[in-house]
């Protein structure tokens, strides 16, 4: 864009959705041996409905006890907040859990043979997006000794000048449980500490800025 005789303004905007994936397990807790494009099951969505159905016997940080153990605070699914825009822990984990195996009424039949798929849908989530604002300056000045065409050309250029921290849906971590037989409840395995840890920023991510001097005649 020319805002004066001599004077140009240039930016390039680019804006990217990040990847799309699914809350996984380590294993596949269900048995079903159903290719999903990773090693293990789909998570449980946690519902207002699963919660009352699996009442917490203790809580996390005291001794397990009773029929249900819970080994973190599981909180409902929500769309709009499950994910945190933190590279620490991109989605909340605690939203999610793992398939239960016990089937009957008062969590009494109970056993480690496994046979649930998780509830959440694929590629419910989305990694990391990517932002860009490239913005270059550039001002022209004639130079009559230099010839009828001769000018000097000034340029200012910046590599994502807001500073924009983009980073990597490749580097992702989707496993929110291990998924192993012995835990048997919903909420009794807590969530991987690394469940949605980014582990990788794009290159060139940083703003850079670069000034370039040219002579024309």
């Amino acid at each position: 864009m020319s805002i004066a005789e001599g004077h140009l303004i240039t930016s390039i905007v680019s804006i990217q959705s990040g990847q799309p994936f699914s809350p996984i397990t380590a294993n596949n807790r269900s048995n079903s041996g159903v290719a999903q494009a990773q090693q293990g099951d789909r998570v449980n969505i946690n519902t207002t409905a699963l919660l009352k159905a699996y009442p917490c016997t203790s809580q996390p940080g005291q001794p397990a006890a009773g029929a249900n153990p819970c080994a973190y605070q599981p909180i409902v699914y929500n769309p709009n907040t499950v994910i945190t825009d933190n590279p620490d822990h991109w989605f909340n984990p605690a939203m999610f859990s793992i398939a239960p195996n016990c089937t009957g009424p008062g969590l009494t039949n109970c056993s480690a043979t496994v046979g649930q798929l998780g509830t959440a849908g694929r590629n419910i989530l989305s990694g990391p997006p990517e932002r860009n604002w490239d913005f270059s300056l550039v001002k022209d000045t004639k130079v009559g000794f230099l010839g009828e065409a001769g000018l000097v050309e000034f340029r200012a250029e910046f590599f994502n000048v807001l500073n924009h921290p983009n980073f990597s849906g490749d580097g992702l971590s989707t496993i929110v449980f291990g998924g192993g037989g012995s835990d048997l409840t919903p909420f009794s395995e807590a969530p991987s500490p690394h469940a949605g840890e980014v582990r990788k920023q794009l290159a060139d991510n940083q703003r850079q800025i670069q000034f370039a001097l040219r002579i024309e005649f």
